[in-house]
């Protein structure tokens, strides 16, 4: 999945600063916060998307306690 830029970001997640990079990349992730919500919008690549058609699943990974960074991917 690719994380969409969005214009009107009210914050900007980053990895940890313990974040190990063995648990993958941490990229930076445009949000917007709304009262106790955050937003963030992903669009599938091609590939992803071929995937989702034929019925494969999308899972979501959750590597923390808090205000998780999240990575989603079409298995």
């Amino acid at each position: 999945m690719i994380s969409l830029n969005i214009s009107n970001a009210t914050d900007i997640l980053v990895a940890p600063e313990n974040w190990d990079s063995r648990n993958g990349v941490c990229q930076a992730l445009a949000v917007i916060r709304e009262d106790e919500l955050i937003y963030s919008f992903w669009k599938p690549s091609w590939k992803e998307r071929i995937k989702i058609l034929f019925g494969k699943p999308i899972q979501l990974s959750i590597v923390s306690v808090n205000q998780p960074p999240v990575a989603l991917e079409v298995l």
